[in-house]
């Protein structure tokens, strides 16, 4: 793993490698807390669980090229292995089984274990994909949380060269499900589709969520990787390209707020554009659905306007705008830095990475001092810091963002959070 040059990610006021010196020992500050900590978090999925610190751990050991980390990934998962063989089965993606399946896939195509996934995963199938029609005749699409989950984890086991023809005719199966559903309950609105979902829980209110972490952009991620795999391209194009043109008709036309799109329509409500400059919410995700819509249905139209939305939230800078309080990933300056930098990677433009470089030393301002806590995540229901070994909030994501920082190469790991 190479070391980003001083042109891509660095702005010449430090020797590149005095930055890798100040990068890699936090980075071996976090990979020991994660290592002693990581049973603090209950939840075993990829984003929120301990998968998240386990795949950090893999991450780590490539990156150092030590093998103890490794052997933690090992133990992590192998204690993941017990809790469920306990009972443990919690299904969503970001918390549960499906989220755990699918660090499993990536680990094993990434050459970091050898297993036998067919057969481990084989008891998992069955009760993922009735949890998935579950959510689906509840209407719920959440990524996170609800449907759209389970079809990340069959989507990625379908794809996977090692996985058996049988395995992938059953994965397809669930995935058409999913197409299905969403030709039935698609809305039209003008020349447009949305989806209805809830929200807010509490209040019960429903709308239209634009959302990556939880709303329309995680359906055009799904959709448009199901078409990029051969799976219902016909069907799949027209449900794409109405949901484009429905975020096209919410595309900002006055001064009002400090984004180009709104978070949500609720119809009930007036539409506001102060949507936060972050991975879950806000102009970021609803530009990657522009550019993914773009390279599938060869639509130059659609990737010309994730440029301007990106090069829109590059400029965005300061806690009014952005309203970045943390340093994780979900919504914090690492998950902002890191996204840049694959931006700049991926498109050659020097104004990503003066973007990557900002939200960097942003994040490095948020250290805490202390070295057995050195990043916490602010939790706004108990208005209080506190400290996340997992990788959507916590030190593992920060980590992650850490080592795809110190590369000049595109990230692999980050597929998980529906940016590759």
């Amino acid at each position: 793993m190479k070391l980003a040059s001083e042109n891509k990610i660095y702005d010449g006021s430090l020797p590149s490698n005095l930055f890798k010196e100040k990068l890699e020992p936090q980075l071996l500050e976090l990979a020991e807390i994660t290592r002693n900590r990581y049973q603090e978090t209950d939840a075993i999925g990829i984003l929120g669980g301990q998968s998240g610190v386990a795949l950090f751990q893999f991450y780590c050991a490539q990156y150092f090229d030590d093998d103890a980390y490794s052997d933690t990934g090992v133990e992590i998962i192998s204690h993941i292995m017990d809790r469920i063989n306990d009972g443990y089965a919690f299904p969503t993606y970001c918390n549960g089984l499906a989220g755990f399946g699918w660090t499993l896939q990536h680990l094993v195509d990434e050459e970091f274990v050898d297993l036998d996934l067919d057969e481990l995963l084989s008891h998992f199938d069955d009760y993922l994909s009735n949890q998935m029609n579950y959510e689906l005749n509840e209407k719920n699409y959440d990524m996170l949380h609800g449907a759209m989950g389970y079809g990340m984890y069959f989507l990625k086991r379908f794809k996977s060269k090692v996985t058996h023809s049988d395995k992938k005719d059953f994965y397809k199966k669930a995935l058409l499900r999913l197409v299905d559903y969403l030709e039935r309950n698609a809305i039209k609105d003008g020349d447009g589709l949305k989806w209805e979902s809830t929200l807010d829980i509490e209040k019960g209110n429903k709308g239209f969520n634009l959302s990556l972490s939880h709303g329309m952009s995680s359906i055009v991620y799904l959709l448009t990787k199901m078409s990029d795999n051969d799976i219902e391209k016909d069907r799949i194009a027209p449900l794409v390209k109405g949901a484009i043109t429905y975020f096209k008709s919410h595309y900002k036309q006055s001064s009002e707020g400090f984004s180009l799109f709104p978070s949500w329509i609720d119809p009930n409500q007036s539409v506001t554009y102060n949507s936060r400059l972050a991975w879950c919410y806000g102009d970021i995700g609803i530009a990657k659905a522009f550019q993914w819509s773009g390279e599938t249905l060869k639509e130059e139209a659609f990737m010309n306007q994730a440029n301007v939305v990106l090069n829109a939230a590059r400029k965005r800078m300061n806690q009014e705008n952005t309203l970045v309080v943390d340093a994780g990933f979900c919504h914090g300056s690492f998950g902002n830095a890191h996204m840049f930098h694959q931006f700049g990677l991926k498109s050659k433009q020097e104004d990503y990475e003066t973007a990557a470089l900002f939200w960097l030393k942003d994040g490095l301002a948020r250290y805490t001092g202390n070295k057995e806590e050195p990043y916490k995540r602010w939790n706004a229901i108990a208005k209080a810091w506190e400290l996340e070994c997992n990788l959507l909030e916590g030190l593992s994501g920060i980590g992650l963002a850490i080592i795809s920082l110190l590369s000049d190469e595109e990230s692999t790991w980050d597929e998980c959070l529906m940016l590759r």
